[in-house]
């Protein structure tokens, strides 16, 4: 994975989390994805990222919004833009059939 053995002990021992960008190679690593299954639009796009290994910076770049945006969704700020619904349907991260706002519950 690239990494040190210290480092390897600091994820164990909870002394360090790993960095986003490493999260692809641990899931590979490890064979399965270590988190609970996301349950809300905020936690699927949280979960998506981290999966992606992307910081919300270049999750922004990609999606062709501004960081701001993606910090708001996260905090559940919903997407209302139709622009904005698109991608994210096309990420899987929005039903296709929902417009805002989304009932997360």
């Amino acid at each position: 994975m690239g990494i040190n053995q210290s480092t390897l002990i600091n994820w164990e021992q909870n002394r360090a989390e790993p960095e986003i960008r490493m999260m692809p190679k641990i899931i590979k690593f490890l064979g399965y994805y270590p988190y609970p299954q996301p349950q809300t639009f905020t936690d699927r796009l949280v979960e998506f990222r981290r999966y992606e290994g992307l910081s919300r910076k270049r999750f922004a770049a990609k999606l062709g919004v501004d960081p701001e945006t993606v910090s708001k969704w996260e905090n559940g700020v919903s997407p209302s833009l139709p622009s904005h619904l698109a991608v994210l349907v096309k990420l899987g991260l929005w039903p296709k059939d929902q417009t805002w706002p989304m009932d997360d519950n």
